[in-house]
């Protein structure tokens, strides 16, 4: 039976969260100077798949152009290679991958994402941060570890609060005891254990 549950891997082990600044600080911004930024390489990927639309109109423009002067060009493939590096031209570019290559390089420049999400990979523990009400959040999605918690708020439907252990709680994946602050590691390491 395929498991349902939102905020948990395909085994049915939650994920969990954690505020960022409950872990070591130091850690945390490590995690977060090493993760990918998902939200600015998405921003990109949507930028370049803008300038390519906008490279194929110009390129449709030429096909009209040709065809309105001479409708038999159209097959001569040199021809209209030549037309649509003079279009290119005119707009102050060698050809489609120097203006969309120029465009993406400029226009990128101005992708600023306020609370970005990131992902990455530490000790095992796959992890993503994200922002909720302006506070960075870890999601953690696997680990060697899980933890005994409470369930999160409706904003994190089905995850659990690493923040809130509870040995009644429901297991979900967290990171090692050693991310935790040191004042904190010996509560909390009652709660974590290895996953089996």
């Amino acid at each position: 039976m395929k498991n349902t549950l939102v905020n948990c891997d395909e085994t049915g082990i939650r994920y969990g969260c954690i505020y960022l600044n409950s872990l070591d600080s130091d850690l945390a911004n490590d995690l977060w100077m090493n993760a990918e930024n998902l939200s600015e390489a998405e921003a990109y990927a949507e930028l370049k798949s803008e300038i390519e639309r906008d490279a194929e109109n110009i390129e449709e423009e030429v096909r009209i152009a040709v065809a309105e002067r001479d409708y038999a060009m159209l097959s001569n493939d040199s021809y209209m290679e030549d037309e649509v590096e003079a279009a290119y031209n005119r707009l102050g570019y060698d050809d489609r991958d120097d203006y969309i290559d120029t465009r993406l390089e400029l226009e990128s420049e101005r992708i600023q994402i306020e609370e970005p999400t990131l992902a990455g990979i530490c000790e095992g523990v796959r992890y993503e941060i994200s922002c909720l009400g302006g506070a960075p959040i870890l999601f953690c999605t696997h680990s060697p570890f899980t933890i005994t918690a409470r369930l999160c708020s409706p904003c994190v439907p089905g995850a659990i609060d690493i923040d809130s252990p509870d040995h009644d709680g429901y297991e979900g994946y967290c990171p090692p005891v050693d991310w935790f602050p040191e004042e904190n590691r010996d509560e909390i390491s009652g709660y974590i254990r290895a996953k089996v």
